[in-house]
């Protein structure tokens, strides 16, 4: 059970990763094609800047090269009228050229954070898989048997019951109550989840130091069962919602305190 937590874990982290520096990837490739949209418009504004300057800067014709009636004199209302005109394409060029440069450092930064996030990446990749050492509590190949305390074994010394997960929660929890007119100090259980149709998927055997008096019940708190893949206990609300599963608890050993 752990060892899936920690490779479902590195798998969304992984993921995680992954989907940011495409999503990175995207972003600069919305920015290049802002800026080469934004550049072909500050093109088009030099070119009509270029051709209204050359028409008011063109020399007049003289009266050596046209009779007085085709003469064109502008008047100075007129001229200034040209000159506000070129003013305000000079502005406008500016302006693009200054959203050009904010595009440019905003690329230039985004692929600075690209290129960390891809050696991020690399780095995960070329981590070591290191095979986590056995956990005791941990479900294993061969289930293990009940074994008896120096005072005799009893099946029924401990009732479980109570037992609660609701989705997406990753906390879990059930009762267990001392039935005996003994102190009991700790003790091991295996659990078996099974599918709504009765079929075993999985068990695991958990071992706790908890004092028991006689007659009562304590609340025990465990990992919920495969809670990352929406795996909920039929008895909640939002059941139908996941994977609904049952459990039933096996009481494998524990210890009486001695007078």
């Amino acid at each position: 059970m752990i060892e899936e937590k920690e490779n479902l874990n590195a798998y969304e982290e992984d993921s995680r990763m992954g989907c940011n520096a495409m999503i990175i990837l995207i972003i600069v490739v919305i920015f290049v094609v802002v800026a080469y949209v934004a550049f072909q418009e500050l093109e088009s504004s030099s070119n009509e800047t270029t051709s209204s300057s050359a028409s008011v800067t063109q020399p007049l014709p003289t009266s050596s090269h046209l009779s007085e009636d085709r003469l064109i004199v502008l008047t100075p209302e007129q001229w200034t009228e040209h000159l506000n005109a070129l003013n305000d394409h000079r502005d406008a060029l500016n302006a693009q050229r200054q959203i050009v440069s904010q595009l440019q450092t905003q690329i230039n930064t985004l692929s600075h954070e690209v290129q960390q996030l891809q050696q991020q990446v690399s780095m995960l990749g070329n981590k070591p898989v290191v095979s986590p050492k056995p956990n005791k509590t941990a479900s294993s190949n061969k289930p293990s048997e009940p074994t008896k305390t120096s005072m005799g074994f009893r099946p029924d010394a401990l009732v479980f019951a109570g037992y609660k997960h609701h989705l997406m929660s990753p906390t879990a929890q059930f009762s267990v109550r001392n039935n005996t007119d003994k102190v009991i100090k700790d003790f091991k259980v295996r659990i078996h989840y099974y599918n709504m149709k009765g079929r075993m998927l999985d068990y695991q055997e958990l071992s706790y130091e908890q004092i028991l008096k006689p007659g009562n019940a304590y609340t025990i708190k465990l990992d919920g069962y495969k809670w990352q893949n929406n795996y909920v206990h039929h008895s909640s609300v939002n059941a139908h919602e996941g994977y609904p599963y049952k459990v039933s608890f096996s009481l494998l050993s524990y210890t009486e305190c001695k007078k």
